[in-house]
């Protein structure tokens, strides 16, 4: 009797197990994994003073100099990108200096990008500042939202959400703040309630905005949502950025829906829309 119970218990361990795999990897009606641990605090940086400082900003300078004099943007690129990896503090505010009062939007793109691999406390609050973000330049701003996405900061949260209810800002910016708002807060209040308000307005460029981004929050709520949308959204635009948002979930479960829209819709865009969510999905 041991013995067999024994073998009863392993079984059920395993049992266990393997349901708690099949859940994981996506089965219909399974929950979202758990978001990750809330990243520590960030370090303070010690202010640099006397000798230090001074050597700290030569060091800054030669850096903006050499970036300015360069004019091949292949050879920039390969600048940013070694100052991204890098990760230095000298790096990191020669890149920051490098965009202030810069007008050429690819050269801005490139130290953007490199601030967004460094993701420090110091970039993400440059990225949020008025020369990015709250820039008086549509293209900086959508730029910075983009870079802010990648990085996922919850400080980006609040100014993210600032810009992407400000009544001034542009359809273009509202896109990628919202979409950046969600990647770097999907379980924040504020991000949710925002997003979901924004995806029942009646105006169709924002709400496809906002549809494209939900699905970043991942949640049963979100899917249910993007599910409706793309069956009953009257909006072409919506109907595909409902697949994209889709894809954005990450969520595999999602592809025999996707399929099952695809004989009822009639506009190409959508269906490619759809074609595209399904693919990465399966990947």
């Amino acid at each position: 009797m041991p013995r067999v119970r024994a073998w009863i218990f392993a079984t059920a361990i395993a049992l266990l197990a393997a349901a708690g795999v099949a859940a994981a990897d996506g089965v219909p009606g399974a929950p979202p994994p758990p978001a990750s641990k809330p990243p520590p605090p960030p370090v303070e940086e010690v202010e640099l003073t006397g000798d230090a400082k001074e050597a700290h900003e030569k060091k800054v300078k030669a850096i903006v100099e050499a970036m300015n004099a360069e004019n091949n943007l292949e050879m920039l690129r390969g600048t940013t990108e070694r100052l991204g990896a890098e990760k230095k503090r000298e790096g990191r505010d020669a890149l920051m200096r490098f965009t202030v009062g810069n007008k050429n939007q690819e050269r801005i793109t490139l130290a953007y990008e490199a601030l967004g691999k460094i993701g420090d406390k110091k970039s993400v609050e440059f990225l949020c500042g008025k020369t990015a973000l709250r820039s008086g330049d549509f293209l900086v701003q959508q730029t910075a939202a983009e870079v802010l996405g990648k990085i996922k900061s919850p400080l980006a949260i609040g100014p993210l959400l600032d810009v992407l209810t400000a009544p001034t800002t542009k359809i273009e910016v509202m896109g990628s703040a919202a979409r950046a708002a969600a990647q770097s807060g999907p379980r924040d209040e504020r991000v949710v309630e925002t997003i979901f308000k924004l995806c029942d307005t009646g105006k169709d460029t924002i709400r496809a905005n906002a549809l494209e981004a939900v699905g970043y929050l991942g949640s049963d709520k979100a899917l249910d949502r993007l599910k409706d949308a793309l069956v009953h959204d009257k909006n072409t635009r919506c109907r595909g950025a409902a697949a994209r948002g889709m894809k954005n979930s990450g969520r595999k479960e999602l592809i025999p829906v996707l399929e099952a829209a695809v004989p009822a819709e009639r506009a190409l865009t959508v269906k490619d829309e759809i074609a595209r969510a399904i693919t990465e999905l399966s990947k």
